[in-house]
């Protein structure tokens, strides 16, 4: 199981390597409010968020390379 997690965290490192967006937003949410509760109920949305549209994405270029091959 521990290997798994390593190779999802090495993938997100390289999908994030230049791009701080994430990072960013967390800092803003860190400075807007100490309501940890609150920071957590926020990080989860968004991460549900990122994985909708990855989700749909995916979904997407499934499509575009079933059409073209």
């Amino acid at each position: 199981m521990d290997d798994c997690n390593n190779e999802n965290n090495a993938i997100l490192k390289k999908l994030i390597k230049d791009n701080d967006k994430y990072e960013k937003i967390l800092g803003f949410l860190d400075d807007a409010t100490n309501d940890n509760v609150t920071k957590d109920k926020i990080k989860e949305s968004l991460e549900s968020y990122i994985d909708g549209i990855n989700i749909v994405s995916a979904y997407e270029n499934r499509k575009f390379y079933e059409i073209r091959f």
